[in-house]
């Protein structure tokens, strides 16, 4: 009897580990607190498969990128950071910021032109998101984002409740 239960709980713990081993990974490739906060504000993230846009939009070669949108309620922007942005053509484009000062109620913030050398200005108003990570297209990478982007669409903690 003993010997079933020890094969009973070695096979649970395999099929738990190997059940768990995305979400572990999705852990280690975007940090705790987003992988948690992911979960709390599900609306506020966005995986985006960067093949589909061209290479100029998001300057990255990785295959995948994880944006918090400005609509977050703890978005803030650093020095530094890569953002998405509407230009005022309306394209869409990403840059990393330069420096960032306060005229009034709005933030001006200094971007990398990519184009030329020189610099450039947008607004908060302008931003789409922050880009919080670019992830490489490998086959774990992959199932674990599209299992992370099906679990957060469907799991919304602040909608279980304990009974």
């Amino acid at each position: 009897m003993k010997i079933k239960t020890k094969k009973t709980l070695i096979k649970t713990l395999l099929v738990v580990s190997i059940l768990s081993f995305p979400f572990i990974t999705m852990t280690d490739i975007i940090g705790i607190d987003s992988f948690i906060d992911s979960f709390e504000n599900p609306e506020n993230y966005i995986l985006i498969n960067n093949e589909k846009f061209s290479s100029d939009i998001f300057q990255s070669e990785e295959k995948y990128i994880i944006i918090q949108k400005n609509s977050h309620p703890d978005f803030n922007i650093d020095k530094k950071d890569k953002v998405i942005y509407f230009t005022e053509t309306g394209e869409i484009c990403s840059s990393q910021i330069l420096d960032i000062t306060a005229t009034g109620a709005y933030f001006k913030y200094k971007i990398k032109n990519h184009e030329d050398i020189n610099s450039e200005s947008i607004y908060n108003y302008q931003i789409i998101g922050k880009i919080i990570k670019t992830i490489d297209d490998g086959f774990l990478n992959t199932l674990s984002l599209k299992l992370w982007e099906a679990s957060i669409s469907n799991i919304n903690i602040n909608q279980l409740s304990i009974q």
